[in-house]
């Protein structure tokens, strides 16, 4: 499954917001490249994910998203994909910032989003971000890759089972911003999705 651009928000996709008041996923002022809308209410970071309309075979699949170029300002802002079930309910994301900050893989469950492992690294427009299972005597372990190299640090085993393979959808993931003004992310410019 590949999307090498964004000209629209894929129909049937199902807008996630992690936390009240983070706003929708929309194509970038480029006309080619998701990014979060503005937030609706509430000031400081906001969080959201798309789920995609594409079924993956199984739910044994890495995602790979390609970092935006959209004209921002530097900050710890992030991008990056994940797997979730068709709700949105259950889902695993990687996110790296786009100038400062800390890169991490964190959980989703409904309702709380947790960290499950955080290293200092950043994406800059053009790099490809992906997280990928693997399974090893019924245990799955999540990696980050960067442009195909692993991510050092950034790999989390679900050694008791909180949610091994959570489903079968691709999603991108955003946080952004708000301070006296909405602070967004460069955008995802493309998305893949294969099966491993």
């Amino acid at each position: 499954m590949s999307y090498p651009s964004f000209p629209v928000v894929p129909a049937g996709s199902l807008n996630v917001a992690i936390n009240a008041g983070a706003g929708n996923v929309i194509v970038g002022s480029d006309g080619l490249t998701l990014q979060e809308d503005n937030r609706t209410s509430g000031t400081g970071y906001f969080r959201t994910f798309l789920v995609l309309p594409d079924e993956m075979a199984t739910s044994r699949f890495a995602v790979t998203v390609t970092v935006g170029a959209l004209s921002v300002s530097a900050s710890d802002r992030a991008v990056g994909g994940g797997c979730t079930n068709a709700a949105g309910t259950k889902a695993i994301f990687v996110m790296v910032p786009q100038a400062s900050g800390f890169a991490s893989i964190r959980t989703w469950d409904g309702t709380t989003l947790t960290n499950r492992v955080t290293v200092t690294a950043v994406a800059v427009p053009g790099d490809k971000i992906t997280i990928q299972p693997s399974v090893s005597s019924g245990v799955v372990t999540w990696t980050a890759l960067k442009n195909g190299t692993p991510i050092a640090g950034l790999a989390w085993s679900d050694s008791t089972h909180v949610l091994d393979l959570p489903g079968t959808r691709p999603a991108p993931y955003f946080t952004h911003a708000y301070s006296f003004g909405d602070f967004h992310t460069r955008g995802i410019a493309a998305l893949s999705a294969v099966l491993v």
